[in-house]
């Protein structure tokens, strides 16, 4: 990096820490590091705005090798899966043809976007409770007509749920069966397949926050019917995520990869 260069980045820096509210330094030190100095001013006058005019704002950020923008809120769960999403290439793995895609606790639809991009020819269901990060997921996947999305949760059988743990972090959001009709739908690996119209799945990618150990414990109708399973088990939340995993795929002939974060891939 040239000395000029690094030298108004020591200078940007120095002033957002005296001048910039907390919320907002970790959106820019993350731009200037990915997109640059200039974009980052333009990007932080941009949210200042948003930030007047909208009680949640969101930012515009540019797909690296892609023509195609997503939104993000400023703050650090959104930008780092964009990061570990599409500058870590955490997903990228080679899965050879890829027809059917289950994107479980899709969140803001940034990994369904990457499979989307990578597999344009892919049928592609986003499932995610949380209402915010559903309506981002919506507006994020709506110029991709291979996605379809689905307001639910990833279930062991048909049934309610709600968020337990309402004020988490917007990547943390957990779920629990409720006997209330009028909340979240619960739905299945194989109501997911039926959304396709797939009796076989190439890739299940699970980020549901501890939700996998129901959705393993009655995995014996359908996960003979996955090529590939991604997921990141959440023991913290849920004592025994992991071993509900090892349980679903024990004498099937799936090999265990770890990848860059801490997500777990399983290839036949």
């Amino acid at each position: 990096m040239p000395e000029a260069e690094a030298n108004i980045i020591l200078n940007l820096k120095s002033r957002i820490k005296r001048f910039i509210p907390e919320k907002h330094k970790y959106f820019i030190e993350w731009h200037i590091k990915h997109f640059g100095v200039r974009s980052a001013r333009i990007e932080y006058v941009k949210l200042l705005l948003k930030s007047i005019l909208y009680c949640k704002p969101t930012v515009k950020v540019k797909v690296p090798g892609f023509n195609a923008y997503l939104l993000l809120r400023p703050s650090p769960p959104d930008l780092y899966t964009f990061h570990y999403i599409f500058t870590k290439h955490e997903y990228d793995f080679d899965c050879g043809s890829v027809e059917y895609i289950i994107d479980a606790g899709a969140n803001i639809g940034l990994a369904s976007v990457f499979f989307g991009l990578k597999y344009p020819e892919a049928k592609i269901l986003s499932v995610e409770p949380e209402d915010s990060n559903y309506k981002l997921l919506v507006a994020n996947t709506k110029r991709f007509p291979n996605i379809k999305t689905i307001k639910a949760a990833l279930w062991s059988h048909n049934t309610s749920v709600n968020i337990v743990n309402p004020d988490a972090s917007e990547c943390e959001y957990q779920v629990s069966e409720t006997n209330d009709k009028n909340e979240i739908a619960a739905i299945t690996v194989e109501d997911a397949m039926s959304e396709l119209d797939t009796e076989r799945i190439d890739i299940l990618k699970m980020d549901i926050e501890g939700s996998e150990i129901e959705v393993f414990r009655t995995s014996g109708s359908w996960i003979d019917k996955i090529g590939a399973i991604v997921l990141e088990t959440h023991d913290r939340y849920r004592p025994g995520c992991t071993q509900a995993l090892e349980t679903a795929i024990r004498g099937r002939e799936f090999v265990i990869n770890k990848l860059k974060d801490s997500n777990v891939l399983l290839m036949r």
